[in-house]
């Protein structure tokens, strides 16, 4: 027996639509239409335009770049005043550091930062040990001005603090 040639698919037709077929396509097709009801006669949303994220140039502030200098702790009743130095980073308007603390075994400092575009700074630093547990959490608020970070604070016992950081690389 010798099958009948078949019709390309492209020629072929689908079944004929009934009346309730065609009425539920129309509304699917208005339902995805923004703004308009959906079957259960709930509104669709109206999709927001997307705004485009600004490149990673975009981002740089006139402060950007390396900065190094001394980290200072005031005198207590216990402990002396000293200095050491630390390195952060400023990208746009966050700033970011984080380095071992010196003559204390597995302790790390972190350093975060917002700069304000006129170049006002607040600064959280606080360290902790390799299992995560702070120590010490110190705020300061300062200025970037001339190419130099200024800030000082306390910790949250009392002890003053300051930093002073240059750029410390071309930028």
């Amino acid at each position: 027996m010798q099958a009948a040639p078949s019709a390309p698919a492209s020629t072929i037709a689908p079944p004929p639509a009934s009346a309730s077929t065609a009425s539920a396509a129309a509304k699917t097709v208005d339902a995805a239409k923004p703004g308009k009801a959906d079957l259960a006669g709930e509104p669709k949303p109206v999709a927001k335009p997307h705004l485009a994220t600004p490149t990673a140039a975009a981002r740089f502030g006139r402060f950007d770049g390396v900065y190094s200098g001394p980290v200072c702790y005031g005198k207590t009743r216990e402990l002396s005043e000293h200095c050491y130095r630390a390195e952060a980073t400023i990208r746009g308007n966050t700033i970011t550091g984080t380095w071992p603390m010196p003559n204390e075994f597995g302790v790390t400092m972190f350093l975060k930062c917002e700069v304000t575009p006129a170049g006002d700074v607040t600064v959280f630093m606080h360290s902790e040990r390799a299992d995560s547990t702070r120590l010490a959490t110190i705020n300061l608020s300062g200025t970037v001005h001339e190419g130099v970070l200024e800030a000082d604070g306390k910790f949250l016992r009392g002890r003053s603090a300051s930093i002073h950081l240059a750029p410390s690389s071309a930028r």
